[in-house]
């Protein structure tokens, strides 16, 4: 795939499987795996499809349009630009869309959102252009949506035009967008002993519009790292001097670099090498050869994620932040004490990511978690929880104390401008609390009742909503709790993946009734709980189901195709596998999401 066979890449991985010494989860057939050589055999005797080499740069604005309208392509092909008129490449769906972005990066990207086919277009603003602010983008939308708020949040801080308008509202608007100032773009430091790697690297994240430093010499890689502090490492396992092993042990050993994403490239997949690779903190893993969709939507995943929650005072990840949190408030000195807790959220994370990118917002979320640490400090304690949210526990308050403490806080611009070259970036931070009569009551339930009670709050008149925790009756069924529990209705799979995590000494539950599961998952209170939770069929479906939930558990999905694992991320999952996955990437990404 690396080098113009994408096919016979497919194929490889899928013998490479069948055949490895590594105990597998699916039989080997051997007139399929002749069937597969043969057809790998075909494509290598055909060549490469095309030279694996950047688009030759013919000064000419590009725009994707996304649209069956023939009118705005027409409209948009007679703009009268500086290098004259603009190459305007037509899709009518989010696929084709998604393919030709990652094939060659647009300068503008034109989304139609009024028809039928609005709904399936809008995936190309979650899955791509939310997380990709590198590219501007001008969504049209019917002109009812203009009198639907709920509907209107979810463009918010993208430019939006409703249709029907004037023609030269859409030629102002579209000039104004590809005139504009350059985005900050994400910075990539790729790490390979092979220049030809480099090279395709390069090629294929082009589209994304990224900063990337290539390096072949890893005896360079600290001295890089200082200069071009990125936001993202890719690094190759097996290099002379020092392997990537070594690059990743010294990341997340510093003090400064612990909190970079690493992804590692590999020749090899064996468990083995997959065990050394997380053992040292790698983020993700992608085999040797890629292809450029499957690199670009990991590095783009990657990238969205690289904020892993922590708590502010002190380095740790997202599970063993909420461990810590739990930890402070079994100490003797708040035994039997009511703690307000608060679920503080940055409402306009959306928009600011797409106006000043995800680089420059992810840090300004660190710097906002130790703000609000600083100023609890000796009263409570922050940790945080995802990319822009952070629980906030205050014991020995009342709801009410906590409440105003929590607005006056958020209300003071020290605690939420911010200043980026001359300009301040004002973050829209809001709350929602409950009370825990006691340490001993549930967190989790508490964290559910504040994600309720930021459903009242609206970023300007209010900012913080408190609300008692709903009394439990005293013959309610006492939540049942595991560390792993796997959705699975085939028995054989579902008691091997079990059986393979009880082995290992691990809580580990299989449910075959999946619609159960997610009702006790769900119901208020949960009667069922568990760390993590291992959607085996049925992926897409059941994490939509799950909702809420999946801020509360991490959720490892097993999918099939590129569209489900983005679709996976964008539903709040944990992490993704894709089918078939060998028992070693299993164990390692399920150990990950347990948090052991």
């Amino acid at each position: 795939g690396t080098f113009g066979f994408p096919q016979a890449t497919v194929l490889a991985r899928e013998i490479e499987f069948h055949v490895s010494p590594t105990k597998s989860l699916a039989p080997l057939d051997g007139n399929q795996l002749m069937q597969w050589v043969q057809a790998i055999e075909l494509e290598l005797n055909r060549g490469p499809q095309g030279q694996l080499k950047a688009p030759p740069d013919d000064g000419k604005t590009r725009i994707l349009l996304v649209s069956e309208s023939g009118e705005i392509s027409d409209q948009l092909g007679s703009l009268e630009l500086e290098g004259g008129a603009p190459v305007v490449e037509q899709v009518a769906s989010w696929h084709r869309a998604r393919e030709s972005w990652f094939l060659r990066a647009p300068d503008l990207v034109v989304l139609d959102l009024c028809g039928e086919a609005a709904e399936e277009r809008q995936t190309l603003l979650t899955s791509v252009a939310a997380k990709l602010s590198t590219i501007p983008v001008l969504v049209i939308l019917p002109k009812e949506v203009w009198n639907q708020p709920e509907a209107l949040t979810r463009f918010a801080g993208f430019n939006v035009l409703f249709h029907p308008y004037e023609p030269e509202l859409l030629t102002s608007t579209t000039t104004k967008l590809l005139t504009g100032q350059d985005r900050p773009r994400p910075k990539v430091l790729a790490v390979d002993d092979d220049p030809q790697i480099l090279d395709a690297l390069t090629v294929l994240l082009a589209p994304l519009k990224l900063d990337i430093t290539t390096l072949a010499d890893p005896l360079e890689f600290w001295d890089t790292l200082d200069r071009t502090d990125p936001d993202l490492l890719i690094l190759d396992i097996d290099m002379p001097y020092l392997n990537g092993i070594e690059l990743c042990r010294g990341v997340r050993s510093s003090s400064r670099w612990w909190k970079v994403p690493v992804l590692f490239l590999s020749a090899s997949s064996d468990a083995d090498n997959l065990n050394r690779i997380f053992a040292v903190g790698a983020d993700d893993f992608v085999p040797k050869p890629f292809t450029g969709p499957e690199l670009a939507t990991r590095v783009v995943n990657r990238l969205v994620r690289s904020s892993g929650p922590q708590v502010a005072e002190q380095i740790t990840d997202f599970k063993s932040g909420l461990d810590g949190l739990r930890q402070m408030l079994a100490e003797d000195r708040w035994k039997d004490s009511s703690v307000v807790v608060s679920l503080v959220r940055v409402w306009n994370d959306d928009e600011l990511v797409n106006t000043h990118g995800v680089a420059v917002v992810s840090k300004m979320n660190r710097q906002l978690g130790v703000r609000l640490a600083d100023r609890l400090r000796g009263i409570g304690a922050v940790t945080r929880w995802r990319s822009h949210e952070f629980v906030v526990a205050l014991p020995g308050q009342t709801l009410e104390a906590g409440t105003h403490l929590l607005n006056t806080i958020l209300a003071q611009g020290e605690t939420t401008d911010f200043p980026l070259g001359d300009a301040t970036v004002s973050f829209k931070v809001v709350a929602g609390a409950t009370l825990m009569q006691s340490t001993g009551d549930s967190l989790d339930g508490a964290l559910r009742q504040c994600n309720q009670c930021l459903e009242g709050v609206d970023g300007d008149s209010q900012l913080v909503h408190s609300q008692e925790m709903p009394t439990i009756a005293a013959d309610a069924q006492e939540a049942e709790k595991c560390q792993l529990l796997i959705l699975e209705p085939d028995a054989a799979t579902g008691e091997a993946v079990k059986n393979l995590f009880v082995e290992r000494g691990y809580d580990a539950r299989w449910v075959p009734n999946t619609a159960e599961a997610v009702a006790r998952l769900t119901s208020d209170p949960p009667t069922l709980e568990a760390k993590a939770v291992f959607i085996s069929s049925g992926g897409l479906q059941l994490l939509a189901k799950l909702g809420p939930v999946t801020k509360l558990v991490n959720v490892v999905v097993a999918v099939s195709t590129e569209p489900e694992l983005v679709k996976a991320f964008d539903g709040g999952a944990y992490d993704c596998l894709e089918k078939p996955c060998k028992v070693g990437a299993l164990l390692k990404r399920l150990e990950r999401a347990v948090g052991v």
